[in-house]
């Protein structure tokens, strides 16, 4: 399934027979009576899950998360140029985008044309929903999602070396624990300047300021506003949980806040 510009945990209810024990005699409940208990354990049960679905739990789609320095570590020399060069050339954007954006009203900048985002075919294949998702964007076709999780095997830190290698429109880079404003820096220059999406490893275990918890979930960003106070998302589970839509505005300091880890 895709949509243009997982995990819920079931709750199970059995029949039950409930017993009181008094003394050394036990007593069954009556028929009319269980009918009572189990009514009211199912509205209980149906307002718990009620709850749940607000805040569906995502698996944690990513144990295996290289870091920035055995990335770099591993980039050919010309890479390394390039990732140089792109660095760079982000911090020069930024500044000019602070200076433009001062005294002016805030507005929406978004990758151009359709940006197509494809909904995760099975539980943990958010990051591989992601790619083909950028790949059709980017290059026009794609691996499928199954054949993409073979390479990728939940390591998000495999996505840069993946895409640059299938598109030649974003020359992506792996980083690790950014801070707020090179986030928000580094996904403004993948919009405004290659006009390409950003991926986002997240980690928000309390689902706050979300449609969902999670251990470990890729994303990716198609906008965000001017003076980079808010974000679009970009989410395979868009349409896999309930009330998660495929884009949506964040604010950049809660997007900030659970993102762990950026290929941009």
């Amino acid at each position: 399934m895709s949509i243009s510009g997982d995990c819920y945990e079931h709750i199970r209810c059995n029949a039950f027979e409930i017993k009181i024990q008094k003394g050394f005699k036990t007593m069954k409940m009556s028929i009319m009576k269980k009918i009572a208990v189990c009514a009211s354990a199912a509205a209980m049960l149906t307002s718990v899950g009620a709850t749940m679905a607000s805040a569906a739990t995502v698996r944690a789609d990513y144990a295996k998360v290289g870091n920035s320095a055995a990335y770099t570590r591993s980039l050919t020399k010309a890479d390394k140029a390039a990732a140089a060069a792109k660095a760079a050339d982000c911090t020069k954007v930024a500044a000019a985008s602070a200076k433009a954006a001062a005294g002016q009203a805030a507005y929406k900048i978004s990758i151009p044309g359709t940006f197509t985002m494809y909904q995760q075919e099975t539980d943990n294949y958010c990051c591989d929903a992601c790619i083909k998702s950028v790949l059709m964007y980017t290059a026009n076709t794609s691996p499928s999602q199954a054949t993409i999780h073979k390479t990728i095997n939940l390591d998000f830190s495999k996505i840069a070396a993946y895409v640059n290698a299938r598109e030649n429109e974003c020359h992506y880079l792996f980083v690790t624990s950014p801070s707020l404003s090179s986030l928000k820096d580094k996904i403004y220059y993948d919009i405004n300047t290659e006009k390409c999406p950003s991926f986002l490893r997240i980690y928000n275990m309390s689902g706050a300021n979300w449609y969902y918890a999670t251990a470990g979930h890729c994303i990716l960003s198609n906008a965000i506003y001017s003076d980079k106070s808010i974000i679009q998302i970009a989410d395979p589970l868009g349409g896999r949980v309930s009330g998660c839509p495929y884009f949506y505005l964040k604010n950049a300091s809660i997007v900030g806040n659970i993102t762990t880890h950026i290929c941009w």
